[in-house]
């Protein structure tokens, strides 16, 4: 009787997250004051707190050991119902309450997520909240800020170590990513401290990093354990943008491209040279792709101004990343172009686009 009416608790979890979501559509001025400003804050450490004790990615372990113990566990049902020569009414009974039990799970899991993290995606637009000037975003305006961020990976790619083939290379050790990137958020509350909470905790490296990259995921952040995981196989120079981006999204930033644009932010206030080219990369990479929509014969005027070394970089990231196209990436980009859409970015993966406006109405301050 007790199993049942958990199960019921269990079940009646998801319509409480849907109805959370749609009261969160309707009032996002609510959700940053309840939520995304107050108990968001209060409960996120919490749960990081813990989880950063681990030198590993938590999330990364629960995710492969789950599915292996529940094959383990499904096997040996299989096995003990044929050796019982268990009647089939029993075994239709053992599956559907197995059923019952993994709507249950996924229940809790859709709930947590919602009320852990999810809820973010629903709170105001960034320029909204930290008063940046996102209107009538002209050309021009576009390519100075192009042409300005050209002259600063120039000038601070000069500082950077090289491999053997002329490619950066990061001069800090893995425990050294998280210093600088923390040091960044330090930096950025203290300049932004009206719409900066906290600082976040360390990002881990992901053990089966290969595999991410086949999935075209530089990084993710998991709401579960409040853990911000980044891909180790990456090519170097987008590592720290990519840690300081799922460590936006640790401190509330659920959307695509404010957590873009919190990552550059980061990087440039971080004082480590390496943290400051990945920043300003990723801002280039954005705003060109700008440029070149609205105007292709700026674009090609814009990245003939960029030096040799900042070009071969550029060309070994589309390098590292053809190496890993197929159809496994082309799922996984499917799959969270589906997910972006479902928690409200309508543009989905293009949303990833949508930091230019920041980044010009940065530049505008």
């Amino acid at each position: 009787m007790k199993k049942n009416i958990l199960r019921v608790v269990l079940f009646l979890l998801y319509p409480v997250s849907l109805a959370a979501v749609s009261f969160a559509k309707a009032n996002p001025q609510a959700v940053e004051k309840w939520y995304s400003s107050s108990v968001y804050p209060a409960v996120t450490p919490l749960i990081s707190g813990i989880t950063a004790f681990f030198g590993f990615s938590l999330a990364e372990i629960i995710l492969v050991t789950v599915p292996v113990l529940l094959f383990i566990y499904l096997t040996a049902k299989v096995i003990f119902f044929i050796k019982q020569k268990t009647a089939f009414k029993k075994v239709l009974k053992a599956i559907a309450a197995f059923a019952v039990n993994v709507l249950c799970g996924l229940s809790l899991l859709y709930f947590l997520f919602i009320f852990l993290w999810g809820l973010n995606y629903y709170r105001p637009k960034l320029n909204d909240i930290a008063g940046f000037n996102t209107q009538n975003i002209t050309v021009s305006e576009l390519l100075a800020v192009c042409e300005n961020l050209a002259a600063n990976l120039n000038a601070v790619r000069k500082n950077l170590s090289e491999d053997e083939n002329g490619v950066m290379v990061l001069s800090r050790s893995k425990s050294g990513i998280n210093t600088a990137a923390i040091a960044g958020y330090e930096n950025l509350r203290r300049n932004y401290g009206g719409w900066i909470k906290g600082v976040p905790k360390r990002a881990k490296e992901v053990i089966l990093s290969v595999p991410l990259s086949y999935l075209d995921i530089a990084g993710i952040y998991i709401p579960h354990t409040a853990e911000p995981n980044y891909n180790a196989n990456v090519p170097d120079h987008t590592k720290p943008n990519t840690v300081c981006h799922e460590q936006a999204h640790q401190l509330g930033f659920a959307r695509e491209d404010e957590a873009n644009f919190v990552s550059f932010l980061a990087c440039v206030n971080s004082g480590d040279d390496d943290f400051v080219y990945s920043g300003l990369m990723l801002a280039f990479i954005h705003t060109s792709n700008a440029l070149y929509r609205a105007d292709a014969e700026s674009y090609g005027k814009i990245t003939g101004l960029l030096s040799e070394s900042v070009l071969r970089d550029i060309r070994a990231n589309n390098e590292f990343w053809k190496k890993y196209e197929g159809k496994a990436s082309e799922i996984s980009n499917k799959a969270n172009d589906s997910y972006l859409k479902s928690n409200g970015q309508a543009e989905g993966v293009k949303s990833y686009g949508q930091m230019v406006d920041l980044v010009v109405a940065y530049y505008r301050e």
